[in-house]
């Protein structure tokens, strides 16, 4: 008897030290339990569950779209209900572990990657460009007129960033961006590319360890952070085994969705294939060496079903995953069931359930469990009953035998709803969601959903940075609401440019509840001037609000752009460079030359001067030497084959305001003569021409250009000392979206001429379809017609393809025939950020059976 004694002392001593957050001293909740002093109570609630495993952490690989079958293995790991206590990623799987780790469950983050606009994340053109930035632009004009190209070069990631941000900036706020105060601790792992070392971020903000983690080289930009560059983790550890341990994880996971098909012997000879293959020879022996240190690895293999750069495909990727960690459930109960050898059994003689109406069939009787086998048993259950709480009781029967009596505390009825602290207005559709859960049990599950239905409308409005706090009590939930407001701002790394320049960009009145749309658009207005290679918002807390700080990291205080484009169609080649300054007191000159040959010769060389304020006064000159060979359709003119010459000298004078409007006045003199096949001087042809113009345009373009809408109006006047008459004219423009794929351009034109009025219309249509197609129609007058349909696509993960597909007609009155002439072509195009600029070659084929191939290369250089 004294030693059955001892050893029951030693059996509870050795479970009280082996599960000290589990086994819990409690007050039985009813008059059923025979005997509460002899009884080992535990409570198992949803919160406490995961305190009974062993620490399971997933180290998640990189490997573009296919990394998306990380969410599979996180699926089968829900179902199964085991819990992840840690996750480290690397590239993608940084993306999925981070919203993951922020408390996203699965089916939301498959909505995040459903839901994305891949081609606005990556496309690194800001379209609301302040106006004073508007001009200046390089003119590269590709074959059959695309004029949505592509978004060429390594991309800034300010788009990607933004979206990541708005995502975890909350969370991160709430974890006082300490990773390991997250819902499951988090480590991002990004390389040095100066060093070649590794960098793991484990605090600050989430969005950018991300952007740092998935800076794949040639795509993205580095990111700059402190004193060094920051590119893709997958260089120095594809799948981060080594961080999971740091956190001292039981059970290390390893998921790698890196592994590329084999290659074959006829494709060595393609040096972009072979260069690709080295590279995942290199890391494969690296990632050898490193998965030895993981408890399991699940290896998903490359299929030729699913494209490593299709993003579009999430529900395949995860279904792909799943079946993957399906395989490997047993390996890791296996896994589990080692890490808990040491944990007491008990022989169950009998098991009853109290407070649910359940059969019990669930735990067999007459068989030793530990107390994570009897958690894993009842845990189902607490969450199909809508149950706060499960209170197990083992009581001692005799022969080392117990009896396991489960009381299911059923979780109280939410009556009623209310709110309080909001000073945005919750919108009708809002109420009525929240009023759904009025008579639903109030359980973590429940207020889950309903602080998500509140935080996702905070976040359709921008409001990323909200507070919630849910007090339930006699059946009324109370949730208030702190929305966290901005108190403080700054600038950091501005070195030439004053802040008050900066400053004019950022339109906050402090203090202000903090709105993502509002940083952004100043983060984009910022980065659209031109002066900054990055531009970070930065969210540091504070007691009562948000510090919000911007980094910036400056361009040189010059820069030389060039363009070099070659038209094998007229023998064409056409030259351009430029100088930008940039001033300490927020003003901005530039210098311009371009230089075209071929059967049109020009000079042009310019000079303007802005300041960057979004309201201000902009003025530059403009030469240009023009020289062209005149082929007319008639061939009995006898001014066939003769050359136009011309000199042209022009001012402007502008002044903006709002950004987006622009009133500018020209006035331009041209000298024009005319002469012979030989380039002598023809008499009589010489004209002095001088115009004046007048214009205002306005717009609000929108991140999708299909949403953009604008204005323009202009009045001409031009006189020609040769003529005894003035030519003069009106013209306006409306754009503005029909639908949400669909656009509308429309154009009218007004002249008047030698006493003859002309009139005419021009229509413009947009329709997108797929992803990233556009459909135009396009109409000028009555006799002219074009239309066009383009597809973008990427194309071996570095370079971008588009390929077009047009059809041209017109008629044109020529004395007294009407000439008809019709233009369908194709053309393809690869855009490629070469070591030495942005280079594109376009290939077409006309209807005249011609090819013709337009090559385009431009660069930047700072000084």
């Amino acid at each position: 008897m004294k030693l059955r004694k001892i050893l029951f002392i030693f059996i509870l001593l050795s479970l009280s030290f082996s599960f000290t957050h589990s086994v819990i001293s409690i007050e039985a909740q009813t008059d059923n339990i025979e005997d509460t002093k002899k009884a080992l109570v535990f409570r198992l609630t949803p919160e406490n569950y995961k305190d009974y495993f062993p620490k399971i952490g997933l180290a998640l690989g990189g490997g573009s779209a296919k990394g998306l079958a990380h969410l599979g293995i996180i699926k089968m790991l829900e179902e199964e209900n085991i819990p992840v206590a840690c996750i480290a990623g690397t590239s993608i799987g940084s993306i999925v572990g981070s919203l993951y780790a922020s408390g996203y469950s699965v089916e939301e983050i498959r909505n995040f990657f459903k839901q994305m606009d891949y081609e606005e994340a990556f496309d690194d053109r800001i379209k609301d460009k302040p106006a004073a930035f508007s001009r200046g632009s390089l003119n590269n004009p590709t074959l059959f007129r695309f004029p949505e190209e592509a978004a060429l070069g390594l991309n800034s990631g300010l788009k990607a960033q933004a979206i990541m941000r708005n995502w975890t900036l909350n969370q991160a706020y709430q974890a006082y961006f300490n990773y390991d105060a997250l819902p499951i601790k988090l480590r991002i792992v990004a390389t040095d590319f100066l060093t070649g070392e590794k960098v793991v971020f484990k605090n600050g903000p989430i969005d950018r360890a991300v952007r740092a983690s998935s800076s794949i080289p040639y795509i993205f930009k580095p990111l700059a952070y402190k004193d060094t560059y920051l590119i893709d983790g997958g260089a120095v550890e594809i799948v981060p085994i080594d961080e999971v341990l740091t956190m001292q994880a039981d059970i290390v996971i390893g998921v790698n969705v890196g592994r590329v098909l084999p290659l074959k012997k006829e494709e060595t000879t393609s040096f972009t294939k072979y260069s690709e293959h080295l590279f995942d020879v290199l890391v494969k022996t690296a990632m050898d060496k490193n998965f030895k240190q993981a408890d399991l690895i699940i290896d998903i293999p490359p299929t030729q079903n699913l494209s490593p750069n299709d993003y579009m495909q999430v529900d395949d990727f995860i279904n792909y995953g799943q079946q993957y960690a399906q395989k490997m459930l047993p390996y890791i109960n296996k896994k589990i069931a080692e890490k808990t050898l040491d944990l007491e059994k008990y022989i169950l003689k009998e098991v009853t359930f109290e407070g649910i109406n359940q059969k019990q069939d669930i735990i067999e009787t007459d068989l030793a469990y530990n107390t994570l086998e009897i958690a894993r048993k009842i845990y189902p259950l607490l969450i199909k009953h809508n149950c706060t709480e499960a209170q197990l009781y083992l009581l001692p029967e005799g022969d080392y035998k117990y009896k396991l009596q489960v009381v299911f505390i059923p979780a109280q009825e939410i009556k009623k709803i209310t709110w309080q602290g909001n000073r945005i207005p919750f919108s009708n559709e809002l109420k009525k969601s929240l009023e759904k859960y009025q008579g639903s049990f109030f359980n973590p599950q429940t207020k889950k959903k309903i602080e998500l239905a509140i935080e996702n409308y905070y976040r359709s409005k921008g409001y990323i940075l909200v507070e919630l706090t849910s007090n339930y009590a006699a059946g009324e939930l109370n949730i208030e609401v702190y929305e966290v407001p901005i108190i403080e701002i700054s600038i950091e790394g501005n070195k030439y440019l004053s802040a008050y320049v900066i400053e004019s960009f950022l339109k906050f009145k402090l203090p202000e509840i903090y709105n993502a749309n509002k940083v952004e658009k100043a983060v984009q207005q910022l980065y659209a001037t031109e002066l900054f290679e990055q531009v970070e918002p930065e969210v540091i807390r504070q007691e009562e609000g948000v510090h919000l700080k911007f980094n910036l990291i400056e361009r040189p205080y010059g820069i030389f752009y060039a363009n070099a484009q070659y038209y094998s169609a007229e023998n064409k080649v056409e030259l351009e460079a430029g100088h930008k300054n940039n001033y300490t007191f927020g003003y901005q000159l530039k210098s311009y030359f371009r230089f075209l040959t071929g059967p049109k010769n020009d000079i042009n060389l310019g000079l303007a001067h802005y300041n960057i304020f979004d309201t201000g006064l902009g003025w530059g000159f403009d030469y240009l030497k023009h020289q062209e060979l005149i082929s007319l359709y008639d061939k009995h003119d006898l001014r066939d084959n003769i050359f136009n010459d011309q000199e042209e000298n022009s001012c402007f004078l502008e002044y903006w305001f709002l950004n987006y409007s622009i009133a500018s006045l020209t006035y331009k003199t041209r000298k024009q003569y005319i002469l012979d096949r030989d380039k002598i001087y023809i008499p009589n042809y010489q004209r002095d021409i001088y115009t004046v113009a007048f214009d205002f345009k306005w717009d609000t373009l929108e991140k999708d250009f299909l949403a953009n809408k604008g204005g323009n109006f202009r009045l001409h006047s031009e006189r020609d000392d040769s003529l005894p008459y003035e030519k003069s004219w009106i013209s306006s423009t409306l754009a503005f979206p029909l639908q949400k794929k669909i656009s509308i351009n429309l154009k009218n034109y007004l002249g008047q001429s030698s006493g003859e009025t002309n009139y005419y219309d021009h229509f413009f249509l947009r329709r997108k379809w797929l992803p990233f197609g556009f459909a135009d129609f396009e109409a000028q007058g009555p006799n002219v017609y074009y239309s066009r349909l383009s597809y973008r696509f990427p194309l071996a993960d570095i370079l971008r393809a588009e390929i077009g597909i047009n059809l041209f007609r017109s008629w044109r009155k020529t004395g007294t025939a009407l000439d008809r002439f019709e233009n369908t072509g194709a053309a393809f195009t690869i855009h490629y950020p070469s070591f030495i600029g942005l280079a594109s070659f376009t290939y077409g084929v006309r209807d005249d059976k011609n090819s013709v191939w337009l090559v385009n290369l431009s660069n930047e250089l700072e000084e």
